[in-house]
């Protein structure tokens, strides 16, 4: 009964840890409670699973090799400061990839922890709604064509988040049919629509095609037929929706995009974001062929952003940063784990649903990757940890039945 009561206490501060991530990640008075709930959902976890942690599995020390590239690149880094700092950082994050690992084998809960990620991103957006000062709030942002999420957290972020919570909602409703899942999927992408964010858009259009194309279904008709009702049905929805004036944010900076990517000349529709992402990424690329087995030492990067913009900012691409400072090495030992961890939930995705939402959130992860710096994110390594264990739990499940 106690661990009973202690694995229902775990769930609620995973749940809580995870909408403090997001909603306190860029306010520095609300660190210490992100930061304090860390700590105790690392305690709790460890006494649940105690002596097991004692036993630690090989397979799980998959991002260990990273997290001691990191502590090397200190030596040769062109910023000892910032990359000792990141390497603390990268130790920490790896602990908790460990810890989650280990409790989810044992209670066998990767769904409820998935169900627990999506509620998590359903409670950030009620809040954002609070925060905003409810309906009437959100409508002035509409209004005045503002972008939302700028005095709470970064808009791209509470985006990329909310597009994972609404991608998991939406699976969970085409293979268990219960319209409730459906509603925290409206709340999720009209909030992600008003923050303006290009990635959240983009997320939430290709994480749901994944969804459409990976849910499966109880129904007798065949599996072809079902995708195509599926994707016609949803060409239609995202036809209509994209229509309505709570998009009209997205749509102009995406033109602006894609007017400044490949228009030669384009003064009224100059895109500068997207300017100053390019200029990072070719400078950091430019790095690579300078410094390309060992890099410049992880997130030493300040000084090429200096170069390219005149300030000290990371290169807004996961695989660019990380070949830049830490080269083709340090990128191996990062992305090398992630590709292992997807081809074993594609293996099993048939049989599992958690392996489907893996897949989905891993596609996601490596889409982000590309506008986002997410090495050191919290967030990616709880994914990492929960598609991890659903790949696990499908194979434990599988020799289950085998032998019986």
């Amino acid at each position: 009964m106690r661990l009973f009561k202690l694995n229902n206490l775990i769930w609620i501060l995973y749940i809580f840890y995870i909408f403090s991530i997001v909603a306190f990640g860029d306010r520095s008075e609300y660190y210490l409670i992100s930061n304090v709930t860390f700590l105790i959902l690392i305690v709790l976890m460890i006494i649940y699973v105690w002596p097991n942690i004692l036993h630690i599995k090989k397979t799980q020390l998959l991002f260990l090799p990273f997290a001691i590239f990191c502590f090397a690149s200190c030596i040769w880094s062109y910023s000892f400061d910032n990359s000792i700092i990141r390497t603390i950082t990268v130790f920490e994050l790896v602990i908790l990839f460990i810890v989650l690992c280990q409790y989810l084998q044992k209670t066998k809960e990767v769904m409820r922890y998935y169900l627990g990620f999506a509620i998590a991103g359903a409670v950030v957006s009620v809040y954002t709604v609070v925060f905003y000062g409810g309906i009437s709030g959100l409508r002035e942002i509409l209004i005045d064509q503002t972008r939302l999420g700028e005095e709470l957290v970064n808009s791209n972020t509470l985006a990329m988040f909310l597009s994972i919570s609404s991608c998991i909602f939406l699976l969970l409703f085409l293979e268990r049919k219960r319209w409730l899942y459906l509603l925290p999927v409206l709340l999720t992408v009209a909030i992600i629509a008003l923050t303006g964010s290009k990635k959240g858009i983009i997320d939430i259009g290709l994480g749901f095609l994944f969804t459409i194309l990976l849910g499966q279904s109880k129904s007798k008709t065949p599996k072809f037929i079902t995708w195509m009702i599926r994707l016609v049905f949803f060409g239609l929805v995202v036809y209509f929706c994209w229509q309505l004036p709570i998009f009209n944010t997205i749509r102009l900076r995406l033109e602006m995009m894609f007017a400044t990517i490949f228009e030669s000349s384009a003064s009224n529709t100059t895109d500068y974001s997207t300017l100053q992402r390019q200029a990072l990424i070719q400078i950091g690329m430019e790095q690579f062929f300078k410094t390309p087995v060992l890099g410049v030492g992880i997130d030493a990067s300040g000084f090429l952003g200096k170069l390219a913009i005149n300030s000290a900012t990371y290169l807004h691409n996961n695989y660019v940063e990380l070949l830049a400072t830490g080269g083709i090495v340090g990128f191996l030992m990062y992305y090398v784990p992630f590709i292992k961890i997807f081809i074993s939930n594609w293996k099993t995705y048939k049989y599992s649903m958690c392996s489907r939402i893996s897949i989905v959130v891993l596609l996601l992860q490596f889409i982000n990757d590309s506008a986002a710096v997410q090495y050191a994110s919290k967030l990616t390594y709880v994914v990492a940890a929960l598609a991890f264990a659903a790949c696990y739990e499908c194979c434990v499940t599988q020799k289950d039945i085998s032998r019986s």
